[in-house]
């Protein structure tokens, strides 16, 4: 929410440019886009869930002659975390920040939805 409070704080009471070029709602769409698209690219992205995957096929392809232990086995093939705070925040940020522009913005609650379905 901070950042849905100082982005309206900034346009309208420090440089008064609503509708304009470089204006509020012109920040705040570009802002919903980039919030709708940002976390689907790194989640296609993820270079760590692809090393994690490239060393379970090299460790499956040894078969016996692997020299894992037990504890390491588990650990590799353990799914990948799921850092519920952060999605949660994020999931909230979204929704606050669209409540609140929502007025301005019809654009807004087609952006987030497209954003939190991916």
């Amino acid at each position: 929410m901070n950042m849905a409070f100082i982005q309206f704080y900034l346009q309208t009471v420090i440089i008064k440019n609503y509708f304009g070029e470089g204006g509020m709602v012109f920040n705040m769409t570009y802002q919903f886009m980039s919030s709708s698209v940002i976390p689907l690219f790194f989640q296609i992205f993820n270079f760590w869930y692809f090393f994690k995957n490239f060393r379970r096929y090299r460790e499956f392809s040894r078969g016996s002659k692997s020299v894992l232990t037990q504890e390491q086995a588990n650990e590799l093939f353990e799914l990948n975390e799921f850092y519920i705070a952060s999605y949660y925040s994020s999931f909230a940020r979204n929704v606050f920040s669209v409540s609140l522009y929502q007025a301005l913005i019809p654009l807004s609650l087609v952006f987030t939805i497209f954003g939190l379905t991916l």
